[in-house]
This record gives C-alpha cells, sequence and structure tokens, in this order.
C-alpha cells in the first residue's frame, strides 16, 4: 500500500511537472503577445495547434495564462474551460489528495504497530511501586492484589534473567471472578504497569465474534478470515495475527473469555503456552513475546476443579459461570482470582461518588445534601442485589436524578433553594430515596454563604446543634 501511494504521488507529481516546465520556460523567453507563446509552446511541441493532443494545449493555454495575454477559443469556451479544469486537477487537487491519503496511512501504520508494546522493564522494585498505587483504588481484593503483585514479579525476572528452563511460550494471566469486582480495573493497571501510561493495548471482546460466520471462534482469533469485495472472496490473516507480526512484544486483554470459550480455544492458548508460536496457512507466527491478560466470569470450581465432573454450584451473584477446562491449559495460566465483596466494602465504594455527588451540589447550586447515611445504605443494597459494584453507580445515578427534579426543578424560577440543606432517606416499602428539606441554622447559613463565594474546597461544615458528625467533609484537590 505504501509503495503504491508512493507511486501514484510521483507520477502526479512529474505529470504537475511537465505542465509547468513549458509555462516556465516561456516566462524566461519574455514572451508577452500570443504570437510569441504560440511560437514558444509550438517549437517546444514542433506541432501546430491543430494538431496537439489533449496534454499538449493543456501546456499551451498554461503558458497563456502565465503571460496574461488572452487565449484563443479554437473549440469553443466549453473546451477552454475543461483544459484550465484538468490543469487545476493535476497540478495541485491530485497531490495534496494522495499527500494526505499517504500521511493518514502513515500514521495510522505507527500507532498500529506500537499497539500494547510492552516496554523493557529493568528496576522491578519502582514497577511494583506504581502497580500498589495503581491498586489503591481497588477495594478488599487483597488475595487477589497478593497475587498480582507476585505474577508482575515474577514477569519481570523472567525477561530480565531468563533460565535454561524457561519456556519460550506466551505469558496467559487468567483472572476470574463475580462481575463488577474489580476484574477490568486490576485489567487495565496491568497493561499500564506492562505497556506503559500513555499505550493503548490490543483488546478484543466477546462482541467482537461473529457467531453468524461459518468460522470458529478460534479462526476468527487465530487464522484466516474471509473478505468479500463484490462477487469475489479474498483471504487474509485475522487483524489479531497481524497485530502480532508487527508487535511480537504486546499485550492483549481478552474480555468476558466465557462468552466465547471452547475446548479448541484453550488447547490454541495452551500451544502458544508450550510452544511459543502458531501456525496459520503455512506460516509460524512467532507469540512468545505476547502477553495475554483474559478476564471470565467463571466459578470457582471451574479453575480450581479442571476436567473433573464437578457440580456447578452458583455463589449467588448469578453472574457465574461454569467452564469444563482440561487441566493442560490450567496448569500453565497465572490464576488470579477475585472474590465478592463485603458490605464494608461496597460502603467505602459508595463513599467517594457520594461525596462528589454533594460538593457538585454545593457548588453549582449553593445547596448543602446531607448524604452521611446514604453509602451504607447503598452498601445494603447493593449487597442484597449480589451483582457486584457496578449498582452503587446506578443508585447513585437515581439519587442525582431526584435532586434534580424535587428540588432544582420545581425551584428553578425563583431558586428558591439556594442556600438550603436536605436530607435524603431511603424508603425500604417504596425502593426509593426520599427528599426533605432540612431547618438551616443561622451559623451554618453563613459558612454556606462564605465558602460559595471564596473557593470550591470546603474543608468542613459543621451543624450548630448537631456536634456528633459533619453535614459534609470533603477536600477536592
Amino acid at each position: 500500500m505504501k509503495k503504491i501511494i508512493s507511486f501514484i504521488l510521483a507520477t502526479s507529481m512529474i505529470i504537475s511537472c511537465s505542465i509547468i516546465v513549458p509555462n516556465l520556460s516561456c516566462r524566461a523567453a519574455g514572451s508577452t503577445s500570443v504570437s510569441n507563446i504560440a511560437n514558444c509552446v509550438g517549437t517546444w511541441c514542433n506541432k501546430t495547434y491543430e494538431q496537439m493532443n489533449g496534454g499538449e494545449r493543456l501546456q499551451y493555454h498554461a503558458a497563456l495564462a502565465s503571460s496574461g495575454a488572452s487565449a484563443p477559443q479554437p473549440n469553443g469556451m466549453l473546451e477552454y474551460m475543461k483544459m484550465n479544469f484538468l490543469f487545476q486537477i493535476f497540478t495541485t487537487v491530485v497531490p495534496i489528495g494522495l499527500k494526505a491519503i499517504y500521511m493518514s496511512y502513515s500514521h495510522w501504520r505507527e500507532s498500529r504497530k506500537n499497539c500494547g508494546k510492552i516496554l523493557d522493564i529493568k528496576d522491578p522494585i519502582a514497577t511494583l511501586q506504581n502497580l500498589d498505587i495503581g491498586l489503591f483504588s481497588l477495594k478488599g481484593q487483597e488475595k487477589a492484589k497478593k497475587q498480582i503483585r507476585s505474577m508482575i514479579l515474577n514477569i519481570i525476572t523472567k525477561k530480565n534473567h531468563k533460565l535454561s528452563s524457561d519456556k519460550n511460550g506466551a505469558t496467559v494471566i487468567y483472572m476470574v471472578g463475580p462481575s463488577g469486582v474489580g476484574k477490568s480495573y486490576s485489567s487495565e493497571i496491568l497493561t499500564k504497569i506492562l505497556t506503559g501510561s500513555n499505550s493503548k493495548p490490543y483488546i478484543i471482546e466477546a462482541s467482537d465474534i461473529d457467531k453468524q460466520s461459518k468460522a470458529s471462534p478460534v479462526e476468527q482469533l487465530f487464522g484466516m478470515r474471509t473478505l468479500r469485495v463484490g462477487p469475489w472472496e479474498t483471504y487474509e490473516k485475522s487483524p489479531l495475527i497481524n497485530q502480532i507480526k508487527s508487535t511480537p512484544k504486546m499485550v492483549v486483554l481478552i474480555n468476558e473469555y466465557d462468552k466465547m470459550h471452547s475446548p479448541e480455544m484453550d488447547e490454541k492458548l495452551r500451544t502458544i503456552m508450550d510452544q511459543g508460536y502458531i501456525k496459520v496457512n503455512g506460516e509460524t507466527i512467532d507469540c512468545s513475546g505476547v502477553t495475554f491478560i483474559i478476564t471470565s466470569n467463571e466459578s470457582s470450581g471451574s479453575v480450581n476443579n479442571g476436567n473433573q465432573d464437578t457440580e456447578n454450584v452458583d455463589d449467588g451473584t448469578g453472574s457465574r459461570t461454569f467452564i469444563k477446562h482440561d487441566k493442560a491449559f490450567l496448569n500453565r495460566i497465572h490464576l488470579i482470582e477475585f472474590e465478592n465483596l463485603s458490605t464494608q466494602e461496597y460502603q467505602e465504594i459508595a463513599e467517594t461518588p457520594c461525596k462528589e455527588l454533594a460538593m457538585r451540589f454545593l457548588q453549582e447550586y449553593k445547596i448543602l445534601i446531607d448524604l452521611r447515611k446514604v453509602p451504607q445504605v447503598i452498601a445494603e443494597r447493593t449487597s442484597k442485589l449480589n451483582k457486584g459494584a457496578r449498582p452503587i453507580y446506578n443508585f447513585i445515578e437515581e439519587l442525582n436524578t431526584k435532586i434534580l427534579d424535587e428540588v432544582i426543578l420545581k425551584g428553578r424560577q425563583d431558586k428558591n433553594y439556594t442556600g438550603k440543606i436536605f436530607g435524603v432517606s431511603y424508603d425500604e416499602t417504596e425502593n426509593e430515596f426520599k427528599i426533605t428539606e432540612l431547618a438551616l441554622p443561622k451559623q451554618l447559613n453563613e459558612q454556606v454563604e462564605k465558602s460559595s463565594q471564596e473557593s470550591t474546597t470546603v474543608e468542613s461544615i459543621n451543624l450548630d446543634k448537631q456536634p456528633k458528625e459533619p453535614i459534609l467533609s470533603v477536600s477536592q484537590n
């Protein structure tokens, strides 16, 4: 593709120069009249105007235009306009357009080449410190964090000090656990540790697999794919294989593996882990430098019992699937298990968005929202749903909509909500949040007005007659 675009660009420039050179020659000769220019072009072409072809007539009219002389109209105004239009196309539009295409293609090739490229990590201690910073926001999951640290240190050590007993196969990091407990977040942190904070990993989603295709998921990812061009069919390597060829040391992130799993897929990954290469259409593809990070909602029994006939026991989340893996596959992966979160951990997760919500209403609308009990309520409701941490943000969105509807929209005309304080409770019977206006002490009213005028940082606003705990204690950096 690069060679074709370069050839077209060079050809276009040659054609443009062939039109412009006679034009410049006539200027140098000092031609200022129609007859002189006609003689100049005619001498260069050694032909009369009637004997000239289309390209030679373009040169003729270009020379006329450079001198400012009036052009004769041998075949009428339409013929002259057509010649002039073609001249403009060749000299301006075509070269600029091809140059833009070439630059876009080069940028795409460069970004694709560096997609998910693994860095050469020399300092394992600094890397582990960065990893701890990234995992700090992950609530709970102490077992998974410990496994991640150990696994990262092991990968760095092997890359820097390879032993004779080490295999040349690819690395597969396999994260399993309920939905919404931090697997996707942890996979993003791992990817940034291995490839750099600004790098974009190569991501494969379950939705990328075409279930209507005759080709199996293994063929779609690791084989050849069929392309239709009109009535013809052509074959090419899959995008993943092309990416591995261009970036031998890279990270491939596969999400929701349980939705695309098959025994053939396990066997393909086992081959890559064992041999470090696969064969595609007779060509050997080196995969030894690839690190696969896989997330799956499998149950613990799937990864701990192997190909034994075990009962599919649901842990209560409703999102854990059971997959029958071969032991040969399980013995080669780096397993990281995520567990259900506790109510306390759900509450810790809910506190941050609740504080952000209270801060936003204070800054934008100058009202106080008492959310002291909301994180606990949300945590209890989330724990009962048993669907991971994602419902927390649904509850926050529901609360935000409720405040906007019952407080802001109702008082939008005269803004009678400014400077007031509202309490939030949860009605277990109706399963919804309730917003009620609370009495606003004089001292608190002065603090609200002062904080809204001075700074966006609210260190502490205390109720005058309720000294047990502050309504809001937030520091926005």
